[in-house]
């Protein structure tokens, strides 16, 4: 049979099952959910994002993601996150990060990675690549980034077919990465894309006026690297590791 039609069958069979009843999802052979179709109005499928582990021959074993997380291709950016937050979202900054109780600028206060609960990296419930890419990745410490900047061969490029500049990384062993320049997002505004990169580590940053306000990333652009601080309610972009 014409594997078109067969879909095509398959799919008008799910429909009318669908339509005349709901649908169940099940895992490993056990229902998860159960939902009436009187619920929503339409059901669409995606392909989940597949990462890659490049051993790049770091003194660590440390391997880093081939793409950010949430891109389909390894040119581009990927999903912007707040500090400690796991989706994405279309507006940023203090109204809307999760780990503040915001009145206004003068009163608002973090409820988690504060002084008083001494935390100070995140924890796997709080790293989108640990909850996006699987347990075993994590968001890089500063360490991890100053090793990546150390060890390293770092070029500005431009990736292709993306057609988005960045720098290409190439370790010790030879084995290589593209690292967009993804810039920011503050509020619902994105700034600096192609010219210059901003991505999480997993540390909070230093105390303002008493209060935890940012968290390290590291930055960069053609001619700099380093790791700064910014505001944790910001959004960026995250590269994935696994830690050997």
């Amino acid at each position: 049979m014409n594997k078109k039609l067969f879909f095509l069958i398959v799919m008008l069979a799910f429909y009318s099952q669908v339509m005349a009843q709901g649908f169940r999802v099940y895992k490993d052979g056990v229902v998860i959910g159960t939902y009436n179709v009187e619920k929503f109005d339409s059901i669409s499928f995606f392909l989940k994002t597949e990462y890659s582990a490049i051993d790049l021959g770091l003194p660590s074993g440390t391997l880093w993601a081939d793409r950010n997380v949430g891109a389909p291709e390894i040119w581009d950016d990927g999903w912007y996150v707040s500090w400690g937050e796991t989706k994405e979202k279309a507006e940023f900054g203090m109204p809307t990060y999760q780990l503040c109780v915001f009145n206004d600028y003068e009163n608002f206060y973090y409820t988690k990675y504060t002084v008083q609960d001494g935390l100070t990296s995140l924890k796997p419930e709080d790293d989108v690549a640990t909850v996006e890419m699987g347990t075993e990745w994590c968001i890089p410490t500063q360490s991890d980034w100053e090793e990546l900047m150390t060890y390293c061969t770092w070029q500005w490029a431009t990736s292709h077919p993306g057609e988005k500049d960045g720098y290409a990384i190439i370790g010790p062993n030879g084995h290589g990465l593209f690292l967009p320049a993804a810039g920011r997002k503050d509020g619902s505004d994105y700034s600096w894309g192609n010219n210059m990169g901003c991505y999480w580590t997993k540390d909070r940053g230093p105390l303002l006026s008493g209060k935890e306000i940012y968290a390290y990333e590291l930055y960069f652009g053609n001619d700099f690297k380093t790791i700064t601080n910014t505001n944790r309610d910001c959004g960026i972009t995250v590269r994935g590791i696994i830690r050997k």
